[in-house]
């Protein structure tokens, strides 16, 4: 299974390096190093932007959530599939996450532990990837998070987006057995300060 999901992985690559945003499928490492962020004892939807092969996906179930807890939002036919089949009781969705707000609304989603996403931001145009992060960051609130994993130095999400959206961002984990080696960005909505 390993082999045929780097395959696929692959040779969506090589027809779309930009969407993709890398040669191989992150490492079940990275994957579980990103499930360890999410406290899943609290209430509400897990949103997964960009399955791909399902890496995160599986991180996220071993982690004893319940599977229609977590919806995974795929573009690609081809991984969707797979993650159909590899996930039967997971809400797998073949849509765009630049059309985040609507799914939410016709998904009924209206609480929101973690928003966490393989989205290669960095690779993205900005136009889209400004879509998506705006909608992504605005679902913010007190007691969510939104988790990014990037191959750069600096943050995936520009300043000028976390300022608008009154929002910040730090890393949290390092993680050097991926090729390339990752960090883990959490972004968080900023505290109100009384007498707003």
């Amino acid at each position: 299974m390993l082999v045929k999901e780097q395959v696929i992985f692959f040779l969506r690559w090589l027809q779309s390096p930009r969407s993709v945003g890398a040669v191989f499928p992150s490492s079940r490492i990275l994957a579980r190093a990103i499930a360890s962020q999410i406290d899943t004892e609290k209430a509400g939807a897990i949103l997964e932007l960009g399955g791909g092969t399902g890496r995160l996906t599986k991180a996220i179930l071993l982690s004893q959530l319940a599977s229609d807890r977590l919806y995974v939002i795929e573009r690609e036919q081809r991984f969707c599939r797979m993650l159909s089949r590899r996930f039967p009781d997971v809400i797998i969705l073949n849509d765009n996450a630049m059309r985040l707000e609507k799914i939410m609304e016709e998904h009924h989603i209206k609480t929101i532990n973690s928003i966490v996403s393989g989205l290669p931001l960095l690779s993205l145009d900005q136009e889209i990837r400004d879509v998506i992060v705006r909608q992504t960051l605005n679902l913010l609130n007190d007691d969510n998070k939104f988790l990014q994993f990037t191959y750069g130095l600096q943050s995936p999400v520009p300043e000028y987006l976390l300022k608008q959206c009154g929002c910040y961002g730090k890393p949290v984990v390092r993680v050097w057995r991926n090729l390339p080696p990752a960090t883990i960005w959490c972004y968080r909505k900023l505290p109100s300060t009384e007498g707003d």
